[in-house]
């Protein structure tokens, strides 16, 4: 199925030695780029899927149908998906705890779908053949009004580079990222940011740790055949490592991984900041200060490659600016938060609708007000292009329209009326400084 909206060969797919047929761009797509736009092979009600704890299933029926009312080209397309839910793979748990065959149909569907809407999932002919990664180069999202997916690329992605996205919120801890992964999708995640610490998070009888045991049991017997060929052991006496009870992967560095992991939990806990100064039980100082570690560029989330988090975070960042009346870090924030959404979901998309006005005035953010002033200083974006946002232009009407109410005041003055109270507004003070 040919995809909208983007340059016919800006990808293409192949055979990747570890994932299958995945998805790679053919030329180097710079940060923003519309690389997919395509409409669903299936969309159909999650209420239709029931999870337990180690399975999902979907009624055979339901897809039969499904299948059976859609066009040939859908059915041909979704029968060429893989099934992650085949072999030893398809044993899963019904209702009732019991050990059940998932059917072809069903496991192809669950490993192929995508939400598309909190109440619905879509399999798509190529956005369904994306790999995850924990460091994702390109991120997904749905428009319910034009029915489409579009898959953004998050940052610069050279050509022949595989295009990643991301399965779950990478913030988890890697143990549940892995946990997840497998019983949602039944592989274990080996992107680079898992590879770290992969060694401590392996099962016995994943593929894997199978393919490790083999290769070290191959370099062993080698090891002990040349010893004995040159006299120095015989194969009985190679010395054997002690076991350590971990299985510890080639290129773990678990004080990089734990580094990672540490820096992940920050922006979690910057997340529940927010959520603490929302219920009153923190100051904006605090958030703010905190959120400058994370957000600032060579910050946490710039060392961990999470540029699909920047729009949410600038933009909780900029409600707790425009709730205090600043106008110039509203103007910060919400001009980062545009710039990463349009990045993410789009220049078109919901997120930035609601927020592009926000940079050129922010008192029509709709929390405008609500606290008490508070002067503080805000994270502070990297590449934000003032012409293009508008502020230039809203500067200099504002210096125009503050010189004209000093020539009245003078004249006021002159008139004897400049002994008057004048009532000062914070926010336009805040805006002739800026200015």
């Amino acid at each position: 199925m040919a995809a909208l909206g983007h340059p016919a060969s800006s990808h293409e797919l192949y055979t990747s030695p570890y994932h299958g047929v995945s998805v790679r761009a053919t030329v180097t797509l710079p940060a923003g780029q519309l690389i997919i736009s395509e409409a669903p092979l299936l969309h159909i009600p999650k209420v239709l899927m029931q999870a337990q704890e180690n399975a999902f299933v979907l009624t055979k029926q339901v897809l039969q149908v499904t299948l059976t009312e859609g066009t040939e080209d859908q059915k041909i397309g979704f029968l060429k998906l893989s099934n992650s839910f085949s072999g030893e793979n398809s044993i899963i748990l019904d209702a009732n705890g019991g050990e059940k065959k998932m059917d072809p149909l069903t496991g192809t569907f669950l490993t192929n779908a995508i939400e598309t809407l909190p109440s619905h999932c879509g399999v798509f002919a190529v956005s369904s053949r994306i790999n995850h990664s924990c460091t994702p180069n390109a991120m997904a999202s749905y428009s319910p009004t034009r029915k489409l997916l579009s898959v953004y690329a998050l940052v610069p992605i050279p050509a022949q580079t595989e295009i990643t996205v991301s399965y779950l919120d990478p913030l988890f801890p890697i143990h549940e990222r892995q946990t997840r992964l497998w019983q949602r999708y039944r592989f274990r995640c080996r992107c680079s940011t898992c590879a770290l610490g992969l060694g401590r998070v392996l099962e016995k009888g994943d593929p894997l740790l199978v393919e490790q045991e083999k290769a070290d049991a191959d370099d062993k017997a080698k090891a002990a055949k040349d010893a004995e060929e040159i006299g120095e052991a015989k194969e009985d006496e190679v010395e054997q490592e002690e076991p350590t009870g971990e299985t510890v992967l080639p290129g773990t560095d678990m004080k990089a991984s734990e580094a990672s992991e540490l820096r992940r939990k920050r922006i979690v806990v910057l997340k529940q900041l927010i959520q603490s100064w929302e219920a009153r039980r923190v100051s904006a100082w605090t958030v703010m200060k905190f959120a400058k570690q994370v957000l600032e560029p060579k910050g946490i989330l710039e060392t961990e490659g999470l540029e699909g988090l920047k729009g949410e975070l600038w933009e909780d960042v900029c409600r707790v600016a425009a709730s205090h009346s600043s106008i110039s870090q509203t103007r910060l924030c919400s001009s980062a938060s545009v710039a990463a959404y349009t990045n993410s979901h789009g220049p078109n998309s919901p997120q930035v609708i609601e927020l592009r006005n926000i940079p050129r005035d922010p008192r029509k953010h709709s929390l405008w007000g609500r606290r008490d002033y508070v002067d503080f200083e805000a994270p502070v974006p990297e590449g934000i292009d003032l012409t293009v946002l508008g502020w230039d232009d809203e500067a200099k009407k504002s210096k125009k329209k503050n010189k004209k109410k000093k020539k009245a005041k003078k004249v006021n003055g002159a008139n004897g009326d400049g002994d008057r109270d004048q009532v000062v507004d914070v926010g336009e003070v805040e805006a002739e400084s800026s200015a």
